[in-house]
């Protein structure tokens, strides 16, 4: 993964940015439709079921338009390459109780990798960042026998853990220990005690190494952070995720975490609005389904999302600004025809007050108003959907990249890499970032 595309591709997301700039939600709201390009919109129309589902796969129908298909040509073009790590086992893997197949698979081949980078580096004791109920703990030590220092922010979590270690793994009681604990770029001190009480060590005479998996929000960043100001951590090894979760600044809505290295803040600067990805619905698309999924829906499931889709910001698209649909009770699947069909299950909720507003004639008006403006809106929705499939792994990869420059921007000792461990299929948040020192 290098970054010689980088700003190169940081234009191209900003002249497209009001495909990805509003939730999907709110995108009715928000005038989307309305910068959708007519003529993108008829091409597709007129398209097979299987011509639409294979474009994100770089198949291009000649009868698109001309400026679509250049834009699915610069897509390809801009594509960020990230290797692949082969860690096909021979034999199938051992089925866990409780552990469902992808999260055995994820944790499996996570152990690997973080036992490939370990042996080099003579890493003997790991802390896992968020480590859940110690799944990736327990198969670590299992397979490597490494000691282990579990960290989870959650309490019932870590009491599930040790219940499961009881049951499940009671030889691995004096080798991998579960802590209650919050994790910050503060919390070196508290690992270290811990890790002195737990296995009897000094922690700053010992190499070290940080591991997570699914590390949502800012974990992958604070350990990222805990690494580079630890000496004795050698390596982190994380497996991000739910980048939408990341904090959000005191004004406006820009993302504390990203960007964060020198070089992408740079490329924000010198490019009109290239700051417009620094929003969360950028970061929500760069952790969605990936491409995958788009190819093995049916004509009719479709038809199906981009009608509930499109319905959805309809309601949005009625209210006020001091106004919020909330949805108070799961809906079909099927779509919901009309104004009565769409509004079941969902109410309007004063926003400073959190008070229930009734649906009334006025919004029933305003919805057929946008009916009408919008006849094919079922269809654009989902080809909105589509744009943002094409998309999807180049925003994600972006974060994935701000996240290796800032890691190797800190130190010229630092070394950062990023690679898929798993196919989208197994597991849509697939990439490892990996941190080591000289």
């Amino acid at each position: 993964m290098n970054a010689t595309k980088l700003e190169e591709i940081v234009s191209f997301l900003a002249e497209y940015q009001w495909i990805y700039k509003n939730s999907n939600t709110k995108f009715i709201k928000a005038g989307v439709l309305d910068d959708f390009p007519g003529d993108w919109g008829e091409s597709l129309l007129k398209l097979s079921h299987e011509e639409l589902n294979n474009i994100p796969f770089g198949q291009i129908p000649e009868s698109l338009n001309e400026n679509l298909k250049g834009f699915l040509r610069k897509i390809a073009e801009l594509s960020i390459c990230v290797p692949s790590v082969d860690f096909h086992e021979s034999q199938s893997l051992k089925s866990i109780k409780g552990i469902n197949p992808k999260k055995l698979q994820e944790i499996s081949s996570l152990s690997r990798q973080i036992h490939k980078i370990c042996q080099e580096r003579e890493i003997n004791y790991l802390v896992d960042l968020g480590c859940g109920l110690g799944y990736l703990c327990q198969m670590l030590f299992e397979k490597f026998n490494y000691k282990i220092l579990g960290l989870e922010c959650d309490p019932e979590r870590v009491k599930t853990a040790k219940l499961r270690q009881d049951k499940l793994f009671p030889s691995s009681r004096e080798s991998v220990k579960f802590l209650t604990h919050f994790i910050t770029e503060s919390s070196w001190e508290f690992i270290r005690q811990e890790l002195s009480k737990a296995f009897q060590i000094d922690p700053d005479r010992v190499s070290l190494g940080l591991v997570g998996l699914h590390a949502c929000g800012d974990l992958t960043v604070t350990s990222m952070r805990i690494f580079a100001i630890t000496e004795a951590i050698r390596a982190a090894i994380v497996m991000p995720c739910c980048y939408h979760k990341m904090s959000i600044g005191e004004i406006g809505d820009k993302p504390v975490n990203f960007p964060l290295s020198q070089r992408l803040m740079g490329s924000f600067g010198r490019i009109p609005r290239g700051d417009g990805m620094a929003c969360r619905p950028f970061l929500r698309l760069a952790c969605q389904q990936p491409a995958s999924r788009w190819k093995k829906m049916t004509e009719e499931e479709h038809k199906i999302h981009g009608k509930n889709m499109f319905q959805r910001a309809l309601l949005d698209a009625l209210v006020e600004e001091d106004q919020e649909v909330h949805r108070v009770r799961k809906s079909s699947e099927r779509v919901n025809n009309g104004f009565d069909g769409a509004i079941s299950g969902f109410e309007i909720r004063e926003v400073t007050t959190n008070t229930a507003i009734p649906w009334n004639n006025e919004h029933r008006s305003k919805w057929k108003i946008l009916c009408d403006k919008y006849p094919n809106g079922g269809e654009f929705s989902e080809y909105l959907t589509l744009l943002q499939t094409t998309i999807q792994e180049t925003c994600e990869n972006i974060i994935l990249l701000d996240r290796k420059l800032y890691v190797e921007e800190l130190s010229s000792a630092f070394q950062c890499t990023v690679v898929k461990i798993l196919d989208a299929d197994t597991s849509p948040r697939c990439t490892v970032l990996t941190a080591t020192k000289s």
